[in-house]
């Protein structure tokens, strides 16, 4: 049943496209465009503007493909829509509308028909005696494609057809057929078979595998390797002016076979079968061409990496016949494989050179001479033998010879000898050169001094640089004199060459050489010597009034003949403080003492060089006795810290309380008052005096007992049976439930005995007599309790 497309745009403007999707019609079979096909139906719209596997989509297809007419929903101006809107849209655009059929017409239902009770289009493919075939998309399968014959008698007929371009009036009779074996590289002809109408031009396009091959759109047709394994087929199609055209298929062929290559001329080596002369293969004739590889042979065997068309033989083919192997291989072609005849046995290479040795360089005693072995081909392991008139020189087999004394007036020449495995060895021998001359030196960097020319200070002798390497003699001069045995590298100054000059003489000397001499630039005259410090003095004692302080002398670079003192307090220098000691004075506190030591030498000049500076000078340490702390070490009691014998009596006091060994914090003032936190620990005091110019000093206090805390008591009384109950309730700071024991006295004698338990006790006392009597209550509790006791007065019933 037909959907019809409805577009809010000016569609109606739109050109018609004549075969919008690119595939091969072919009424009879479902040839529909792939990608409508698969899309779920009505999910798009085709090119002519329908919804994809309607009916009306279809017949839209088969107006364009098989009609040649670039129909489309609103052609000629029209809005053709739903199948059963067809026939008013053909009226309208003057299309003829009648009840018969011919090939190519658009079968119509009307909505309500028997056919279709919402309306249907089909395409007409045949016409016969009172039935037609008709081709259709979703009427018999939902969104698929069916045949149907249908009877003129028939309820089903269509309700009229629609003649948009009829293309019944040229028919296939006979169809095509393909002569020809169906294999790649032989030609397949196409007959156009026979048609309903005469004189047409007929056209050809070859399909494989169904799928048109381009370019291929002659009579006949060669297959390539693109369509190996396919089926061929032919499509016509005939052509008469004034006359819809019609197509036909052949049946397919079997698939495409390869192709096979025919040879005529056989493969041929070319070229002499010699070690390192190239051999070339001849292909040969092949029908037809293709890509030649080949792999080369030697006795029978495969030759592994040889596939060139070229084979050069190594020494490994000597005494053996080569042939080579042509493969031709096509796409689409069977492989195919013929090897050559062999070579005669492949015979030994010979060298050949274009150039001989020679040699390039001075003849001279110690100056090399190198030898090149000439230009030989191939170039072969090259040996090299030196000759010395006409000698050969034992293990001299290098590129490069260096003349000996020994050779001095002789001529030199070099052998090379050729040799590479599969080649006779070839010799030759270069020119001489002249007679060897002696060798001379070459002084490229004069001899030099390092260092600065002064007494006592060492000289550093440079040979400077020499070529060859040489025997190297020193000798010193001092104002271009000899100094006698002066022959080493080094030289120190004597006291006597003050003021003078000192220059360096070097002899350069070697077997086969002429000796020679160089003389470095003189020194400026030389400087006084110079005393050096190696360790600065080191003053030793305490910087306290009274005490010695005493300086080493350091040592140095020699032994100076004396040495002089000299002492300061800070910047000032201490007045006739000359010698190697000295006593602190109190005119020194304050000050940081130092020792300047002056080494003298005959010949040198003075130096004088200063110790490390001391500590500030102090009178001495601060004095006083041990802390003692007097007071009861008992919780709300102030403890006070008593210093004795304090020198002086002007330094102050610093103090630190400690609980056990644990500084109490805050805890800074020479009183304490003893806290709770105290109870049980024992309290000891450190004191630290300090005065201006003196070494401070600490010591600390013997501990006290440990912390106790003091008990109160309170007492109720109450009369029970005529004697007194005697209630005690007993609070100590620090415990917050004491236990102990309470006793009752009236005087010497005990009238109750009370325990106490978390602070609290009762008891009836023993009878006593009439009246009031005055009792003691004493408590003891534990260690950590002092003894309290208090005088009550109770009336006795």
């Amino acid at each position: 049943m037909g959907v019809s497309l409805v577009l809010g745009f000016v569609v109606a403007a739109l050109a018609p496209v004549l075969h919008p999707e690119p595939v091969s019609a072919a009424s009879g079979v479902d040839d529909y465009p792939s990608r409508l096909k698969k899309a779920p139906q009505d999910s798009l719209v085709d090119p002519w503007q329908f919804y994809n596997r309607e009916c009306t989509s279809w017949v839209a297809w088969r107006l364009n493909s098989e009609n040649q007419i670039g129909f489309y929903n609103y052609w000629k101006g029209e809005h053709w829509g739903d199948a059963s809107h067809w026939k008013a849209a053909a009226v309208a655009a003057g299309v003829k509308v009648d009840n018969n059929p011919t090939r190519g017409s658009v079968a119509w239902w009307a909505a309500g028909s028997a056919g279709s009770s919402r309306g249907h289009v089909a395409w007409v493919q045949t016409v016969g005696s009172g039935a037609i075939t008709i081709e259709e998309y979703n009427y018999l399968h939902r969104g698929g494609y069916d045949t149907r014959t249908i009877s003129s008698s028939s309820s089903l007929w269509p309700s009229g057809f629609i003649h948009v371009k009829d293309s019944a009036e040229l028919v296939n009779t006979t169809p095509p057929t393909v002569i020809g074996t169906p294999q790649v590289g032989q030609k397949l002809k196409a007959k156009h078979g026979t048609w309903s109408l005469k004189k047409l031009t007929f056209s050809y396009q070859w399909l494989a595998n169904g799928k048109p091959i381009p370019g291929a759109t002659n009579k006949s047709f060669t297959p390539g390797a693109e369509q190996l394994g396919k089926r061929i087929r032919a499509k016509v199609t005939a052509v008469k002016s004034g006359k819809a055209p019609g197509t036909a298929r052949s049946e397919p062929t079997g698939g495409v076979a390869e192709g096979v290559f025919v040879n005529t001329d056989a493969p041929a080596v070319t070229g002499k079968a010699q070690v390192g002369v190239p051999l070339a293969a001849d292909p040969g004739t092949w029908s037809p061409t293709g890509t030649f590889s080949y792999q080369w042979y030697a006795g029978g065997e495969k030759l592994p990496g040889a596939t060139d068309q070229t084979f050069t033989p190594t020494a490994d083919q000597l005494g053996k016949g080569v042939k080579v192997r042509v493969t031709l291989s096509a796409p689409g072609y069977q492989t195919k494989r013929i090897k050559s005849e062999p070579t005669d046995k492949v015979v030994p290479g010979r060298f050949t050179a274009s150039t001989p040795p020679s040699i390039s360089g001075v003849p001279q005693v110690d100056q090399p001479l190198t030898a090149t072995p000439g230009t030989w081909s191939p170039a072969g392991t090259i040996s090299y033998q030196w000759l010395v008139d006409g000698k050969p020189v034992r293990d001299a087999t290098g590129t490069s010879y260096t003349p000996t004394p020994a050779d001095l007036h002789k001529t030199v020449a070099i052998q090379v000898t050729v040799t590479q495995r599969g080649y006779d060895d070839a010799v030759a021998v270069s020119v001489p050169t002249a007679n060897v001359a002696p060798g001379t030196f070459l002084n490229t960097r004069p001899p030099t001094i390092e260092g600065t020319a002064q007494v006592g200070v060492p000289l550093t002798g440079k040979k400077g640089t020499w070529s060859p390497k040489a025997t190297i003699a020193y000798q010193w001069l001092v104002d271009n004199q000899v100094v006698p045995h002066a022959t080493a590298p080094t030289f120190t100054p004597r006291p006597q060459d003050a003021g003078k000059q000192v220059a360096l003489m070097v002899t350069a000397s070697r077997d086969g050489y002429l000796t020679s001499t160089a003389v470095s630039t003189a020194t400026a005259e030389t400087l006084p010597g110079v005393i050096v410090n190696r360790t600065a003095p080191v003053v030793s004692g305490r910087a306290v009034v009274g005490r010695t302080l005493r300086t080493t002398d350091g040592s140095w670079s020699i032994k100076p003949d004396e040495f002089g003192y000299r002492w300061y307090a800070g910047k000032q220098r201490i007045k006739g403080a000359t010698d190697s000691s000295y006593v602190v004075t109190a005119d020194d506190v304050g000050h940081r003492i130092h020792a300047v030591v002056t080494a003298k030498h005959l010949g040198y000049t003075s130096l004088s060089t200063r110790s490390d500076s001391t500590d500030r000078v102090v009178f001495g340490h601060v004095h006083f006795d041990k802390p003692t702390i007097r007071g009861h070490a008992v919780v709300g009691h102030t403890l006070h810290a008593r210093l004795t014998s304090v020198e002086p009596g002007a330094a102050e006091a610093h103090y630190q309380w400690y609980r056990g060994g644990t500084p109490i914090r805050g805890a800074h003032e020479s009183r304490y008052d003893v806290r709770k936190a105290d109870l049980g620990h024992r309290i000891h005091v450190q004191a630290t005096l300090e005065a201006a110019n003196w070494v401070s000093r600490t010591r600390q206090s013997v501990a006290t007992d440990p912390v106790r805390t003091k008990p109160s008591l309170r007492v109720r009384t109450s009369v029970r049976s005529g004697r007194i109950f005697l209630r005690v309730t007993v609070s100590a700071p620090g415990l917050s439930a004491p236990d102990g024991k309470v006793r009752v006295r009236r005087g010497s004698v005990v009238v109750g005995r009370i325990p106490i338990v978390d602070g609290h006790g009762g008891r009836l006392l023993a009878a006593m007599r009439h009246g009031q009597r005055e009792v003691t209550v004493v408590y003891r509790g534990g260690p950590l309790e002092t003894v309290a006791r208090t005088t009550v007065t109770v009336t006795v019933p």
